[in-house]
């Protein structure tokens, strides 16, 4: 059977030890960014998109994530943390995300 690639957008709530004490997974960025928006200032909070790989019948084979917004910056990363690339259109997203925040 065929694999299957899913995108989402993840945000991860930082403790001050550095452990994700929390997350929310996103269809959109921008429902991504407005629970940014919405958290507690005093927490850390990092940013990514997730891309998952799988069927039906054997399950998620594969799971990367490519990081955008860490330590109060963004950052335009070409690729996911296993080497793949990230698809223009969630590329174009986060470019424009990020120009907007400056």
């Amino acid at each position: 059977m065929k694999n299957q690639l899913n995108y989402e957008y993840k945000i991860e709530f930082i403790d001050e030890y550095g452990d994700i004490v929390d997350y929310d997974h996103f269809d959109k960025l921008s429902d991504c960014m407005l629970a940014f928006y919405r958290c507690d200032k005093g927490c850390k909070v990092e940013m990514c998109l997730v891309r998952d790989e799988g069927n039906q019948y054997d399950g998620l084979q594969d799971r990367q994530h490519a990081y955008f917004f860490e330590d109060g910056k963004f950052s335009i990363p070409r690729e996911f943390d296993g080497g793949c690339p990230i698809p223009k259109t969630h590329l174009n997203q986060i470019t424009i995300q990020a120009n907007e925040d400056k």
